[in-house]
């Protein structure tokens, strides 16, 4: 069997998943341990790590907790062309927030002419995990 490889993908898409799938639960990660999480976020195509940017909620809760991270975003292309799987895991330096070490999930966009439709399906927080995991 045959290893898929990540695909590379237009920076709309990948703007469009941090803003739908990425951003709401940023924000919900640092409601629940009332921190602020520093994240840079970036795509990740086989281990080379592409375009960067600064990750920012709204989030002004005056939280003294600041932690800083690191978040990889993977594609992978379905046997429909127009549909597309997201991957991404992040990983934040230890706080001693209860062993948070950052979050991960996955989820589908579906690309028609202009408009990116994305779809998160899963995600979860992570305790202790300080290493990428990669797709599953």
């Amino acid at each position: 069997m045959t290893r898929r490889k990540d695909i590379r993908i237009e920076k709309v898409v990948w703007r469009a998943v941090l803003q739908s799938a990425v951003l709401p639960i940023l924000k919900r990660v640092e409601l629940e341990f009332s921190c602020k999480l520093k994240t840079i976020a970036m795509l990740d195509v086989n281990g080379l790590l592409g375009p960067r940017t600064d990750l920012i909620t709204a989030q002004s809760d005056g939280s003294s907790i600041s932690i800083r991270g690191e978040l990889r975003l993977k594609f992978r292309q379905t046997f429909d062309d127009g549909i597309k799987r997201f991957q991404f895991e992040s990983i934040y330096e230890d706080s001693g927030l209860d062993g948070f070490s950052g979050f991960s999930g996955e989820g589908t966009i579906t690309c028609a002419d202009e408009d990116v439709d994305v779809q998160l399906t899963s995600w979860t927080v992570r305790r202790n995990v300080w290493d990428w995991m990669g797709w599953i």
